[in-house]
């Protein structure tokens, strides 16, 4: 491979190549490194979620003690990342342009993830809400 040959995906650039463009002073860059940490930190906690609930549900068991506030600590990590997605850019699916316009941003939440976060968020605080009254 020739030195100039691109080596990679050539539409996307790499993650904090974007740090010093046109990107609103409020608005997440999707390719930062926080954002990915932030991602990775949100991936960390589903997995928790779907490990622990089927537990609790499966063995007719309501979280207790440190379970409780774990429970607590992730459904407001949860409901964190709803508002951080409000104001997170992303790239359009087939020219891959940055879209940084607050209103596009959040039209493009709300027409596709929202509805699924928003009832997995109230879910699980409704849960816990339920808990902290029967305990």
């Amino acid at each position: 491979m020739d030195a100039g040959e691109a080596t990679g995906d050539d539409d996307q650039p790499p993650f904090d190549m974007l740090a010093g463009s046109n990107i609103p002073r409020l608005v997440i860059n999707p390719r930062s490194t926080p954002k990915v940490l932030w991602d990775i930190w949100i991936g960390c906690l589903i997995l928790l979620s779907v490990l622990s609930v089927p537990f609790f549900i499966g063995f007719d068991q309501s979280p207790q003690g440190g379970w409780f506030y774990a429970n607590v600590v992730v459904d407001t990590f949860f409901v964190l990342d709803m508002v951080a997605t409000f104001r997170t850019a992303y790239y359009t699916p087939f020219d891959a342009e940055l879209i940084v316009s607050n209103r596009r941003i959040a039209e493009h939440y709300l027409k596709t993830w929202f509805i699924v976060d928003l009832v997995s968020a109230g879910m699980t605080l409704l849960c816990s809400v339920r808990n902290s009254l029967v305990t």
